[in-house]
C-alpha cells in the first residue's frame, strides 16, 4: 500500500515475536489494530514524529490510543480523546470533546474542515448538549507532517448536569494531497528553463547564477503550479515548503539542500530556490529532484462512538 510505519519505538522481544493474524481483508487501519491487540503494542501519532507502534510501557498513554474510543474509516482513523469540563465567565460549564484524525503514512493532510452543528453529543439520560457556538466553521491545519489534525469542541452544559455516560456521532471534510510524483530535471549546468507536468501539478526548473566566492554553493530555482486552488488551499498551503527535494550525483548519493528562500507566493503558486553544497565537477551528471503530490482530494469522513463510561477525573465538576 506504500504505508511505512516507524517501529524503533518496540524492543528487540517484540520485533522478533511471530503471530498469526490475518491481514488479507479490510483497511489499512483495521489491520493496525489487529496488530496492535495481537502484540499488545499502540499507535503513536504526535504530530512532528514519524507514524509508529510503540510498546504500551514506553510511552505516555495519552498521547498513544488509548482514548475512549477509534473509529476507522478507509484511509482515516478517528480517535476520542477524552473530554473535560471548561468554565467560561458569564457562560456557564461547558463539555470540550477533542478528537484526533490520523491519516494513513502514505497521505499528506493539509486541513480539516469542522462544523459543530454537524456533531451531536448526548448524554447517558438521553440530553443533547447543544454545541456552543453551532453557526461556527473551523479550518483546521495538519500539524508538521501532515499526518495528524487536533480539534476540541465545546458543548453547553445544562445546570447540574453531570452525565455518566456520553455518545457522540460527527462529520468533517479532510482536504488531502496525494498521488506523489517525481520530478526529475538533468542538464543542471545549462541555464534555460525546463518544464514537466504530472497530474494536476506543474513544475519549472531552472539554474540560478552564482557569485564566484559561492562556486561550492549551486542555486537551483522551482516554480510550483496547480491547477486547482482557491482560499482554503492558499491560506494552508505551507505543506509545500515540506515537499521532499534533493539532488543525485552520478554516483548515486543524495545531496540535500544546505538552505532555501521563498521567492513568491500567489494564488495557486509558489516559487521556491534551493541552494546545494555542490562543484561544477559534481553537476556534470547530477539531476535535481522534487517529490510533489500531484492531486488534492477532499474525503467526506463520518464517525460515531458508542456511549463510553466516562471514569473519575476525565470529567468532573469545574473549579
Amino acid at each position: 500500500t506504500g504505508n511505512r510505519l516507524d517501529t524503533s519505538g518496540l524492543t528487540a522481544t517484540e520485533l522478533n515475536e511471530e503471530r498469526e493474524i490475518d491481514l488479507e481483508r479490510g483497511t489499512y487501519w483495521r489491520g493496525i489494530e489487529e496488530v496492535s491487540r495481537a502484540y499488545r503494542v499502540r499507535l503513536r501519532a504526535d504530530a512532528g514524529k514519524p507514524l509508529g507502534l510503540v510498546s504500551y510501557a514506553t510511552e505516555d498513554p495519552q498521547r498513544t490510543g488509548t482514548g475512549l474510543g477509534v473509529y476507522l474509516s478507509s484511509s482515516v482513523r478517528v480517535e476520542w480523546m477524552g473530554n473535560e469540563v471548561r468554565e467560561q465567565a458569564g457562560v456557564g460549564e461547558m463539555v470540550r470533546v477533542r478528537l484526533q484524525f490520523v491519516l494513513e503514512p502514505r497521505l499528506r493532510g493539509l486541513y480539516g474542515t469542522f462544523r459543530p452543528r454537524e456533531f451531536l453529543l448526548t448524554t447517558d439520560r438521553g440530553t443533547k448538549l447543544e454545541p456552543h457556538d453551532p453557526g461556527a466553521t473551523f479550518e483546521i491545519p495538519c500539524g508538521e507532517g501532515g499526518k495528524v489534525l487536533e480539534i476540541g469542541l465545546d458543548f453547553d452544559l445544562p445546570m447540574n448536569e453531570r452525565p455518566g455516560m456520553l455518545q457522540l456521532r460527527g462529520s468533517g471534510e479532510l482536504e488531502i494531497a496525494a498521488g506523489e510524483e517525481r520530478f526529475e530535471f538533468k542538464r543542471l549546468g545549462v541555464r534555460e528553463p525546463q518544464g514537466m507536468r504530472k497530474g494536476n501539478v506543474a513544475v519549472t526548473f531552472e539554474t540560478e547564477p552564482t557569485e564566484e566566492s559561492d562556486a561550492k554553493l549551486k542555486r537551483f530555482g522551482i516554480l510550483v503550479r496547480y491547477d486547482t486552488a482557491g482560499p482554503p488551499f492558499e491560506s494552508h498551503r505551507l505543506w509545500i515548503f515540506h515537499n521532499r527535494t534533493f539532488v543525485t550525483l552520478e554516483t548515486g548519493q543524495e545531496i540535500l539542500p544546505a538552505g532555501y528562500e521563498t521567492v513568491l507566493q500567489q494564488g495557486r503558486i509558489v516559487g521556491l530556490k534551493y541552494d546545494f553544497p555542490l562543484t561544477n565537477e559534481e553537476l556534470r551528471g547530477a539531476s535535481f529532484i522534487y517529490m510533489a503530490p500531484t492531486r488534492i482530494v477532499s474525503e467526506r469522513v463520518e464517525f460515531g462512538f458508542p456511549a463510553v463510561r466516562i471514569s473519575e477525573g476525565e470529567i468532573s465538576p469545574a473549579k
